[in-house]
């Protein structure tokens, strides 16, 4: 229930209030402050627009004085774009100055241009001349140079056709010198021919040293014949040692299956069935105790289960005790604090006519019974109790409470929990719970053990029936496995005697060939491992060799004599050709090939310096030049150097003006950047700075009246139509409320919240300072119910349920009470609770349902209540 009171005297003070005050009120009522704060705000921002306003015009300042350095301007042109830059608030006069200023620059540069071009063709006029000067000089000096040359290579003529004679009899040595060379090579490969024949004929076996050519020709194919037929015999002679070694091999290894096979009968049919018979026993032994596992388990996990539940017991025994005094010290606080609460209410009751009397002041109506006068108001204690300190008190005795209820919950809990866990360790102590647990345990694990030893007996026996079964196995294959080796054995023994004999004929046809070879006659009386193939097949061999190489070198002499010849026939035509009498001749006419390049490099330089030095001396340049010709090469460089300088004079001073325009031209366009940018701070702080002088009655706003006034002046204007709507019905049509923007009192400062009162009986407007006392009740008791209704519209739509109207009824005539009741109960008729606080006597006729207060002396006051 939303529940105003309507304080009369309050009201009353607001309908003749100042128009400061009144706005004071309506602001606190309506929260119009964040409009305040909006015109503050745009205060700030209009402060901060004019500063930057203000920079962007120091930054155009700051750009004028650096044209002015750039463009080198002298007084007083500087002083004249400063004043037309302050003159000029658009900068379009000011840019206007400074563009003409970089005009007279550019034009000041090409005047300059002109003359730096003119320096340069004079410079490069004079450069020409100089290199013209120093060409002529170059020619005469290579002139001079050259005809000295001439002289040195006239005197060395004769030296030159000496050497070139003795070259052309060095060539022609040359060209017999290979046929020379030829002819001394072919006799000494005839001798080297001799010398190698000779050696392999001594290289030839005893029996064969003495053959003729036809001979050895012979012998020569029938060892090729030999050695083919030993070559099929070849892997027959390197097998014969194996094969023997494997027929020994297999023999011995048919005597070692013997002795196994003798051995694993004793085994089989002696020791393994006993040990078996050892192993099965033991097996017997650990079933027996390994039978009662389960069983043993079974007993110790109900052991265990004992022991936890006797634990539980024990651990909730602790926890039970403390919840039970966690309960007990809640109860306490529990009833401490309930007496705590009801001790404070019960003051709080007594204490009330105290707070009532602290409203109280000299000559105002009292809130509850109307009167004024006030001859024996209660007193309110230092230490009163206040609706706070109840609402703390009950607090605390909620949190009490509920620890109360948590505090038995707990208790109950574990109760209920111990009771479980009793009947779980069948009332057994944890110590009995221990030992029988700690017997549980030492029985599982004596039976586990005996299982374990079983499984082992299990495992044994299965590993030892696999062995015999394997050794059975083992048996049964070594009597097919010796059988195989007697066959092996009896074949080699055939292939080695077949073998033996096919090369013992090839071993005799050897001995036809080369009789009397140790080698060839010790393996044929050799034992049956010597590789009989390999031994002729290496002697053979050797004496193939030898023969064929006394053949070759029997060719080879034959081919080197006719070459011999040859050559010799070849050597006494070319000395002849050449003019040569014999070799000694043309060997002393011969030149190394140093001597002769060194020679041939000497003719062919002079020549190619005569050719040279003439061409030179012959060429139109030289050729042309008088013997009279002469050249000042001192006084050219001097007229050049002083043409350069004049350019660089010229050439520095365009360069200074051009970069004096080229600073004026960018500080010009930063004048110009200036000059736009401050437009646009400008164009943008103008909005802001009009809007902040509205907000805050200045500038444009003719009326002076700031936002925050004009707000609550539209507040005020529905604040006065509400009232005047029952204004009009309780003062019969004659008044009227209206807000004024002049002063109520002349020495009033104008705020647009001055209210007059306009009197239709009259036709006059009256200030509402002249209202008699019941006027000014009826007329504060409008105001409040229109303030009433517009702050119920502002805030959404709220109803407010309940009003109290306080006092002021005694100051009405008969007739206008009667018309106020009647509003009043529209009020009520309209769903709202109306509560009027009077001491007027017919007030208390005409309200049905009232509550009296009724003050006794010397014990304060009771209250009635009438429905």
């Amino acid at each position: 229930m939303q529940t105003v009171v309507l304080p009369q005297g309050e009201f009353a003070s607001f309908l003749g209030a100042k128009p400061e005050d009144r706005g004071a009120l309506l602001q606190k009522v309506f929260g119009t402050q964040h409009f305040d704060a909006l015109a503050e705000r745009l205060k700030v921002m209009a402060g901060e627009s004019r500063r930057s306003v203000d920079a962007a015009e120091q930054r155009i300042g700051t750009a004028v004085a650096a044209f002015a350095e750039a463009a080198a301007l002298d007084e007083p042109a500087p002083d004249a774009v400063e004043t037309t830059r302050i003159d000029d608030r658009s900068g379009a006069a000011l840019l206007d100055l400074v563009g003409s200023r970089v005009g007279d620059l550019r034009e000041q540069a090409f005047v300059r241009s002109v003359g730096e071009s003119d320096a340069r063709v004079a410079a490069d006029a004079r450069r020409r001349e100089l290199d013209v000067a120093r060409a002529t000089s170059d020619l005469l000096a290579r002139r001079e140079s050259l005809r000295s040359r001439q002289a040195e290579l006239t005197a060395r003529t004769d030296e030159m056709s000496r050497r070139r004679d003795r070259l052309e009899v060095a060539g022609r040595a040359a060209l017999v010198m290979s046929s020379l060379q030829g002819a001394r090579a072919a006799e000494a490969a005839l001798v080297e021919a001799v010398e190698q024949r000779d050696v392999a004929r001594a290289a030839l076996p005893p029996a064969l040293a003495t053959g003729s050519v036809e001979d050895l020709e012979a012998r020569l194919s029938a060892m090729s014949d030999l050695l083919a037929r030993i070559d099929a015999l070849r892997e027959t002679g390197r097998s014969l040692p194996t094969w023997e070694g494997k027929r020994v091999d297999a023999m011995k290894e048919i005597a070692r299956l013997d002795d196994e096979l003798r051995i694993l009968d004793d085994t089989l049919d002696g020791t393994r069935p006993a040990e078996r018979a050892q192993l099965v026993g033991a097996r017997q032994e650990f079933a027996l105790g390994a039978d009662v596992l389960g069983d043993a388990r079974a007993r110790a996990v109900g052991a265990a289960d004992v022991l936890e539940a006797a634990r539980d017991v024990v651990r909730i025994d602790d926890e039970l005790a403390a919840a039970r005094a966690a309960l007990a010290l809640a109860a306490d606080s529990a009833r401490s604090a309930t007496a705590a609460l009801t001790s404070a209410r019960e003051r709080r009751i007594t204490e009330m006519a105290g707070e009532l009397a602290t409203n109280l002041a000299p000559g105002e109506p009292c809130a509850v019974c109307g009167s004024t006068e006030h001859p024996a108001p209660a007193i309110r204690p230092d230490d009163h109790v206040s609706a706070d300190d109840i609402e703390v008190l009950e607090a605390a005795y909620a949190e009490c409470d509920r620890h109360l209820v948590d505090a038995s919950n707990r208790v109950a809990v574990l109760e209920g929990r111990r009771e479980d866990r009793v009947r779980a360790s069948e009332g057994t102590g944890v110590d009995a719970a221990q030992a029988a647990d700690a017997e549980a345990r030492a029985a599982v694990a004596a039976t586990e053990t005996a299982a374990a030893r079983r499984d082992d007996a299990d495992a044994q026996i299965e590993r030892f029936d696999a062995k015999t079964d394997e050794l059975r196995r083992t048996r049964d294959g070594l009597g097919p496995q010796r059988a195989e080796l007697e066959g092996e054995a009896r074949a080699l023994a055939a292939s080695i005697a077949q073998g033996r004999a096919s090369l013992d004929r090839e071993l005799e046809t050897a001995l036809t060939l080369l009789p009397g070879t140790p080698a060839i006659e010790a393996a044929k009386d050799s034992e049956a491992g010597t590789d009989l193939a390999a031994v002729v097949d290496r002697e053979i061999g050797r004496a193939k060799s030898a023969v064929r190489a006394v053949l070759t070198g029997e060719n080879e002499v034959g081919v080197a004599r006719a070459t011999a010849a040859n050559r010799h026939d070849e050597l006494t035509d070319g000395l002849a050709a050449q003019g040569f009498d014999d070799a000694a001749q043309a060997l002393a006419g011969v030149l190394e090939p140093d001597e002769r390049e060194s020679a041939a490099a000497a003719l062919r330089d002079h020549d190619a310096d005569v050719r040279l030095v003439r061409e030179a001396l012959g060429s139109p340049e030289i050729a042309g030049l008088g013997d009279a010709v002469e050249v000042d090469l001192e006084a050219a460089v001097d007229a050049l150097a002083a043409a350069v300088a004049r350019h660089e004079e010229a050439f520095a001073q365009l360069e200074r003006v051009r970069s004096t325009v080229q600073r004026a031209e960018s500080a010009a366009a930063a004048l110009r950047s200036a000059v736009t940018a401050t437009a646009a701070v400008r164009s943008s702080a103008a909005p802001v700075l009009r809007m902040a002088e509205i907000a805050n009655g200045a500038g444009d706003n003719a009326d002076r009246i700031t936002l925050q006034t004009f707000v609550l002046m539209r507040r005020f204007d529905e604040v006065v139509a509400a009232a005047n709507l029952r204004l009009d019905e309780i003062s019969g049509a004659r008044y009227e409320l209206a807000r004024t923007d002049r002063a109520e009192v002349a020495r009033l400062r104008k705020t647009g919240l001055s209210l007059t009162v306009r009197d239709h009986e009259t036709g006059e407007e009256r200030r509402p300072s002249t209202l008699s006392g019941g006027e000014t009740f009826y007329v504060s008791l409008c105001l409040a119910l229109g303030m009433a209704d517009v702050v119920q519209a502002e805030a959404g739509g709220v109803e407010l349920q309940t009003l109290f109207v306080d006092e002021g009824f005694g100051t009405l005539d008969p007739e206008t009470l009667e018309s106020v009741l009647g509003v009043l109960g529209r009020l009520s008729s309209g769903g709202r609770a109306v509560g009027l606080v009077s001491h007027v006597e017919t007030l208390k006729q005409a309200v049905a349902e009232r509550v009296s207060v009724r003050k006794i002396r010397g014990e304060g006051s009771t209250l009635t209540v009438v429905a």
